[in-house]
């Protein structure tokens, strides 16, 4: 081999190989986050690499989904597994595309409203918070949707049996903002065909690519990715207030507000500016029924799963049990 050939296959080799090195070490790591709990950077690019590159959601599976015009989308009735990095899971659908049973559709007594939190993201069916409420005595049903914000919980709350209704519970995430903001301003809801190429797209990213990893590892993400221009809290909950104010289906029933967040720790701390709007008086229908369920220094970080930010069984356990506390559930 002339020299000129050989010190240039040297000098690739000297770059790709720290390349798939780092590439592989990280695909191990994302099998095993525990192996780097000590190192908070390791920790926070595994978390990157699987935000962007291999995080599955639902909505993005045709097999678990389907097109809704007002919604955008529903789940399929039916058994479906739902895994990822740290979690297999079976979703246990019923008739009207919820993860529940057919049995909590008639007449609930307590009708859970909220996003992948509510749902039960990562957990067994009969370990979401929703199911555990159930437990506890009243009929409660799970209307809870992967990536559904405040605006579409509402049109789905209007779609279900309210004959019997004494409370619902409404779990805030801080990215329903954007959903909220767009719903007030009379956007229109996707598309089939523009919920089917987002689908694809979501899909394609999770098509591995040599570079992936390394690169969205360091990659940093923000909450600001989530949010819109210019976000801030106190928006943030009049957007949310508003939509619920002007729910027809809420008139007159009790709410009971809760608020999530990635890993517990707050973003925005959207909870405590929608209490100062309360009290204000701004909002006088619904002051005198709305309870706010605080979580902060309710959940650690023994309560989520490391890589992903959902909470696991134990998380749902503590949210149960302040809500049973709130609710006054067999007191």
């Amino acid at each position: 081999m002339p020299s000129r050939l050989k010190t240039t296959v040297l000098v690739l080799l000297g770059f790709l190989a720290p390349l798939v090195v780092s590439e592989a070490l990280i695909a191990v790591f994302l099998d095993r986050p525990s192996w780097v709990e000590g190192c908070s950077w390791c920790l926070a690019g595994l978390r990157n690499t699987y935000f962007q590159e291999d995080w599955r959601v639902p909505q993005s599976d045709p097999t678990l989904t389907r097109y809704d015009p007002e919604l955008t989308y529903l789940l399929r009735p039916g058994r479906w597994p739902f895994s990822n990095r740290e979690f297999h899971t079976v979703l246990e659908v019923n008739t009207a595309g919820l993860r529940d049973d057919e049995t909590s559709l008639r007449q609930p007594e307590i009708i859970v409203l909220g996003d992948s939190y509510a749902m039960g993201w990562g957990v067994g069916q009969h370990e979401t918070f929703p199911e555990l409420l159930e437990q506890a005595g009243p009929k409660v049903l799970n209307a809870g949707v992967s990536s559904y914000g405040t605006a579409r919980q509402v049109l789905l709350l209007e779609r279900l049996d309210g004959s019997r209704l004494r409370a619902v519970v409404v779990q805030y995430h801080f990215n329903d903002y954007a959903e909220n903001l767009a719903f007030l301003n009379g956007q229109e809801p996707a598309s089939r065909a523009e919920f089917r190429l987002a689908a694809e797209a979501w899909q394609d990213r999770l098509r591995y690519r040599p570079g992936d990893y390394l690169r969205a590892f360091l990659r940093p993400l923000s909450h600001a990715d989530f949010l819109p221009p210019s976000a801030n809290e106190e928006d943030a909950a009049r957007t949310a207030l508003d939509i619920l104010d002007g729910s027809e289906a809420l008139a007159d029933v009790p709410l009971y507000l809760l608020e999530t967040d990635p890993w517990g720790a707050p973003v925005f701390n959207v909870l405590d500016e929608m209490a100062a709007l309360l009290a204000g008086g701004e909002y006088p229908d619904l002051e005198g029924r709305t309870t706010i369920v605080p979580l902060a220094g309710v959940l650690g970080s023994a309560d989520f799963f490391q890589l992903d930010p959902h909470p696991n069984a134990s998380g749902h356990m503590k949210i149960a049990a302040e809500l049973i506390k709130a609710l006054r559930i067999g007191s």
